[in-house]
């Protein structure tokens, strides 16, 4: 099995995932946010998992650039009172997955705090080769508000 982790966090999802699905499988781990991304960078090697490949990027429709917002423990592209400003790289499920020679995606695992139907328009083609599982944890009120 073969899964991507969408807005990884600092790797909770991440552990129990890549040891679900075995040495023999690989998660590509995703964090945009650099104070985040540095403490997944190391929990996963302190947590002993040889599947798991880190990238510290953002996951949406679109290859390029974005602002993400981040206000207490929270993060997403949603801008809310006093949150933090940081531009992140982008990348889509479709590119990201092109440019890693990775054919076949069994898991794709989102926690994007509202930008779900983003990530999901970012993968069309993985989608059509693919007979993928999503876990998406949904946040109704910034689908919202991103329309």
């Amino acid at each position: 099995m073969n899964a991507i982790g969408i807005n990884a966090d600092i790797g909770i999802t991440t552990a129990a995932v890549a040891k679900r699905i075995g040495r023999g499988a690989k998660l590509y781990s995703l964090e945009p946010m650099p104070e985040y991304y540095n403490i997944l960078k190391e929990n996963v090697p302190s947590n002993g998992l040889e599947n798991v490949k880190a990238y510290e990027l953002a996951v949406t429709e679109l290859v390029g650039r974005a602002y993400f917002y981040r206000k207490g423990l929270s993060t997403g592209i949603i801008f809310e009172g006093g949150a933090k400003k940081s531009g992140v790289s982008t990348t889509t499920i479709d590119s990201f997955l092109s440019e890693e020679k990775m054919e076949r995606i069994d898991l794709i695992n989102i926690d994007c705090e509202g930008s779900e139907l983003l990530v999901i328009k970012g993968a069309g083609e993985t989608l059509r080769k693919n007979k993928v599982k999503i876990f998406c944890e949904v946040h109704q009120d910034s689908l919202k508000q991103l329309g």
